[in-house]
């Protein structure tokens, strides 16, 4: 039995700045999602096409007081 992934998330300070590698690479850019509950933008590049692609999912916060912003003033963008 293998192991699928659906996404991986990756918190940026910003989704432009942030988006930058994943375009080099060739990866296409889905539209953009807030969610407003979580404090959140959020950006998916797929890695491949069909339904059982794996996901890079860019988080970036709304403010930084948000589970995102805390993450990333204490650990830094990852």
């Amino acid at each position: 039995m293998g192991i699928r992934l659906d996404h991986i998330g990756i918190a940026v300070d910003d989704l432009d700045s942030g988006s930058a590698f994943w375009k080099l690479l060739g990866l296409n850019q889905g539209e953009d999602e807030r969610n407003d509950e979580q404090g959140v933008n959020i950006r998916f590049f797929e890695t491949e096409q069909g339904t059982n692609a794996t996901r890079i999912e860019l988080l970036a916060p709304t403010g930084e007081d948000t589970p995102i912003g805390r993450f990333i003033k204490k650990k830094g963008p990852g």
